[in-house]
This record gives C-alpha cells, structure tokens and sequence, in this order.
C-alpha cells in the first residue's frame, strides 16, 4: 500500500509541474485578458494540487521526483512550436483542451494502476482530474 501510494502521488506530481509548465509557456502566447485570466487561475488550481502532492509525499518519506526531463522539454517545445505558428485564443484553447484530456487519461491510468495507494491519494488524484475537467470547461469559451 505505501509503495502505491508513493508511485501514484509521485506520478500526480509530476504531471502537475507538467501542466503547469504548459500553462506558464501558454501565458506567454496570450494577449487576450479574459484568457490570461483564465489560463492564470488554472496555473495556481494546478500548483495548489502539486504542492498538496508534495506535502503527502514529504510525509510518506518521499522527496518526490521531477517529470522525466524529456516529457518536459516535448511539452514546452510543442506548445511553443504550435502557438509561434499560430497564436490565437482557438489555438491556445484547443492546446490546453489536448493537455487536459492527456492529464485526465494519465492520472486516471496511474490511479488504476496504483489501487492499494492510501484513501488520501486516491483523493488528491481525483481532485487533479477534477482540476483537469474544470480547466476544459474554462476552455470551451475560448474555441
């Protein structure tokens, strides 16, 4: 069961500073105020979750661990590839729209796969997906 839940909080980690990553490269794209707004309090709804993530790994022993340096570079690279093609609300929008469909695919994966993970992780995991439907629900005005 611990080792469960270390795997499932290091993997909601991880995906976390990768949204937030996304969101920060996305911020840079942005001109319009309303989207920026948004984009902002998606960014801080997910660093709230990633620290929340650090916490419970702090106390189950566990400094938690990076993204994998090559997840990292891809995510930040294609979004800025995508957007210095076409930078537009719709583009920023569909981009960030993918990435929440990613993140919901992959915590849902890493909370099946991680079942004997603590009732308290299985939580936070559920909060992220929650965070990644809710950031696709901000989106959609912007399509």
């Amino acid at each position: 069961m611990k080792e469960d839940t270390k795997n499932l909080l290091r993997e909601c980690n991880a995906g976390c500073k990768i949204a937030v990553n996304s969101l920060e490269t996305a911020l840079l794209y942005s001109k319009d105020p309303e989207m920026r707004a948004v984009l902002e309090r998606c960014r801080e709804r997910h660093e709230t979750l990633g620290e929340e993530c650090g916490r419970m790994l702090h106390a189950e022993g566990d400094s938690g661990a990076e993204p994998h340096p090559m997840a990292r570079v891809m995510s930040k690279l294609g979004t800025r590839m995508r957007l210095s093609v076409q930078n537009s609300n719709a583009r920023i929008s569909s981009l960030m729209a993918d990435g929440c469909a990613m993140g919901i695919r992959s915590v849902g994966k890493y909370k099946n796969r991680y079942a004997a993970a603590s009732p308290e992780s299985r939580a936070l995991a559920d909060s992220i997906i929650s965070a990644e439907e809710e950031t696709l629900r901000d989106m959609v005005p912007f399509f």
